[in-house]
């Protein structure tokens, strides 16, 4: 099904994901039954796809370790406070609710 090992997926990996890796924050699904599309049969909202150029991996949380909360937790309140700045500074950018004009003051010379 796939050429592809535990390892050679690791070395692939992002930094930090490469770190959550080996903390056991999240576990490595590889040997996921997929359609001819290259779909996840198993519909189950707990598992993320990391898509690359030559492969494919499936991955989820460990709920098991203790680290797995404060990192999902920290991801939540990351998420929330990037939702709020983006909320802000598009608020802010928008001429709906500031306008300003620039007077043309031109100056003559004598």
């Amino acid at each position: 099904m796939n050429a592809f090992k535990k390892k050679d997926y690791v070395k692939r990996m992002k930094p930090i994901t490469k770190i959550l890796y080996y903390l056991w924050v999240i576990i490595i699904m590889n040997r996921m039954p997929e359609d001819q599309t290259g779909h996840l049969i198993i519909k189950d909202p707990c598992y993320q796809v990391y898509k690359s150029s030559d492969h494919i991996t499936y991955w989820k949380w460990n709920w098991f370790n203790p680290l797995t909360y404060i990192c999902y937790i920290l991801l939540i309140l990351f998420m929330i406070i990037m939702h709020i700045f983006m909320a802000i500074s598009e608020m802010v950018m928008s001429s709906k609710y500031f306008k300003v004009t620039i007077k043309d003051d031109t100056i003559t010379e004598i």
